[in-house]
């Protein structure tokens, strides 16, 4: 029900009520199609009434689990949510909406019934680099299942997935018939997963686990999800000869210690949302299944981020500290007494920041790396010129970026000083 300013009643008809397909669908027909609700709300002006009511039911996944934040970006005049679960399921209840939002429980006919209700609540301001939404606006963390007990389903679907898969193993065992070196094999198998099996569908959390494909299926049909991806590349890479297990990852997860906690103690079936391959090679522990056949072997763009191994033991995924993601950036500042620049930059990339600067220039045609040198360039100055051409070289890590622009009046002369404003990212330093 939509009320204006006015105090017109807009209700919703059917004909604005569409339910879609998500739009994965078309790209991964394998998989058992996600519907999307879409609904247009009629009348809708500023300072309009939207009331609406939202019921959600669970099924046909391992457990029950959901976050609710009591705080919206648009202002709340009320807010209620009310859960009821069978009074034989073991809920865990993390409140952290710190005494701002009334709660009640009751038992009926069999059921437990949580309800929680707030009045009414300022919208909250937009900003940019927002922490986790729970962190800061009072939230309700719920939860029927335990890690170890989904590891292991998660597990057994896996494995008895990449278990006899005859086609995969065979192309495993041939990518690697003259390769003696194990890192050799791994990033032979890796590349060739990469190139030949193209990303589709959703998450691990978005489908049962009953809708995981055996390996030889994946690489017949040329896609897959995460968890389709990693059973083909742990068949391919146990035929070769390689110990590999699966690893849960949350790429959304936070990278700061105290705001991964409610994860752990709470069981969140979307957040380990993808799956990942360990590869234990020379004395290294190597993640792969989260980059491409550009990236450096060892390197992970899940780096910092919260998982799980099957066990159910919570992990951080963590690498090398020479293989972790940065970018160093060095400029030299040739200016002449009249204030002319010769200005040469330099930067190096690594850990899956190499993988993105190696792919990007791989795949660049010769004109668009001219019409990329000139924006780099104007991005310096707008008068700079190019003095000499781009170099890129993604044969060495870390990979290296190097060119040079010269600009006239880059400084500015006043009496005995000479003000300029340092080039590129340098300038946020001061």
């Amino acid at each position: 029900v939509v009320i204006t300013r006015e105090g017109t009643i807009h209700r919703v008809s059917p004909q604005e009520i569409n339910l879609m397909d998500a739009d994965w669908v078309g790209q991964a027909p394998r998989y058992p199609a996600a519907r999307t609700l879409v609904v247009s709300l009629p009348g809708v002006d500023v300072g309009s009434l939207i009331d609406y009511e939202i019921e959600q039911s669970f099924h046909d996944q391992p457990f029950f689990s959901m976050i609710h934040s009591f705080a919206d970006f648009n202002r709340l005049e009320s807010s209620v949510l009310r859960v009821s679960v069978p009074d034989t399921m073991p809920l865990q209840v993390r409140d952290m909406t710190g005494g701002d939002v009334a709660f009640c429980e009751e038992s009926r006919d069999g059921r437990r019934i949580l309800t929680w209700n707030t009045g009414a609540r300022e919208a909250t301001a937009r900003e940019d680099a927002m922490p986790p939404w729970w962190s800061f606006n009072p939230t309700v963390f719920l939860s029927a299942g335990n890690w170890t007990s989904y590891a292991a389903e998660v597990s057994a679907s896996l494995e008895a997935a990449a278990a006899g898969q005859t086609a995969a193993e065979a192309r495993g065992r041939k990518l690697v018939e003259h390769l003696e070196d194990a890192g050799a094999r791994v990033k032979a198998i890796r590349d060739d997963v990469a190139v030949a099996i193209r990303p589709g569908g959703p998450g691990l959390a978005e489908l049962p686990l009953t809708a995981v494909s055996p390996a030889d299926m994946t690489l017949r049909e040329r896609y897959g999800h995460s968890a389709d991806r990693a059973i083909l590349l742990a068949a391919m890479l146990r035929a070769a000869g390689l110990t590999a297990e699966f690893v849960l990852a949350a790429p959304g997860g936070s990278r700061v210690a105290f705001l991964r906690q409610p994860w752990w103690d709470c069981p969140q079936r979307d957040q380990p949302n993808d799956v990942l391959v360990r590869v234990r090679c020379d004395d290294q522990t190597i993640y792969l299944n989260d980059s491409d056949q550009y990236a450096r072997l060892g390197t992970t763009i899940n780096e910092g981020r919260p998982g799980m191994d099957m066990d159910g033991k919570p992990i951080v995924i963590d690498v090398p500290p020479d293989l972790r993601t940065r970018t160093v950036g060095r400029y030299v500042v040739d200016m002449e007494a009249d204030g002319d620049a010769v200005i040469s930059s330099r930067d190096e990339f690594y850990g899956a920041a190499f993988g993105a600067f190696h792919r990007f220039f791989a795949e660049l045609t010769p004109e668009e790396r001219r019409r990329h040198y000139e924006e780099m360039a104007a991005d310096i100055a707008q008068a700079a010129v190019a003095q000499g051409e781009l170099k890129t070289d993604t044969g060495v890590y870390p990979g290296i970026k190097e060119f040079c622009v010269r600009v006239d009046h880059f400084g500015v002369r006043t009496g005995r000083y000479l003000y300029l404003t340092l080039p590129g990212s340098a300038d946020g330093v001061l």
